[in-house]
């Protein structure tokens, strides 16, 4: 089928207030076993066959990452709708919209618009997503950090009040953060 990736420049997301800012690409998708080459030998047969020129048609490797997609029937113009549905359930499962200038908006078209009512229309609308809040390995080291403290705070509670003042200062693991009591 065909596919779309949809875009606006210097916008993070998709503002659907403003579709006369939206940008497109196009594209079939081909089976795993076409080359470069077969696409290159494809391009050239076809210019020659048809006279025309379509040097503009690229081969196209794009690797989509983690996504959240969600079937979408009816109008294109109800799409948001569907959008809003899957912004809410990406969010309640930790996760956030990652649509920028490398990830898009995608839409895979399952009708044909001109042999179909627009109430009947079928389109996979995907959307790019990322975990939320902190990386996995921020919240490793703040778990390394926050046993780090419990050790200090067991050591400091064995002590004697003056030994606390001084050893008031802690470093964590020899790194430069350090703490003071």
């Amino acid at each position: 089928p065909l596919e779309g990736f949809w875009w606006q420049d210097g916008k993070d997301g998709i503002d659907y207030d403003h579709k006369e800012g939206l940008n497109f690409i196009s594209i079939i998708r081909l089976p795993d076993f076409v080359t470069k080459a077969d696409f290159d030998w494809a391009i050239e047969e076809a210019t020659k066959k048809k006279k025309q020129d379509f040097s503009r048609v690229e081969f196209l490797t794009y690797d989509e990452g983690l996504c959240v997609q969600c079937m979408h029937i009816g109008s294109y113009d109800d799409e948001p709708a569907t959008v809003e549905l899957m912004h809410k359930y990406m969010q309640n499962n930790g996760y956030e919209l990652d649509i920028t200038d490398k990830r898009y908006h995608h839409e895979i078209y399952l009708s044909d618009p001109r042999k179909c009512d627009a109430s009947k229309l079928k389109t996979v609308i995907r959307h790019p997503i990322k975990k939320s809040g902190w990386s996995e390995e921020a919240c490793k080291n703040m778990m390394e950090l926050i046993e780090t403290v419990k050790k200090i705070e067991k050591e400091q509670a064995k002590m004697t009040p003056e030994e606390k003042k001084r050893n008031e200062w802690a470093a964590w693991d020899g790194d430069t953060m350090l703490f003071k009591y």
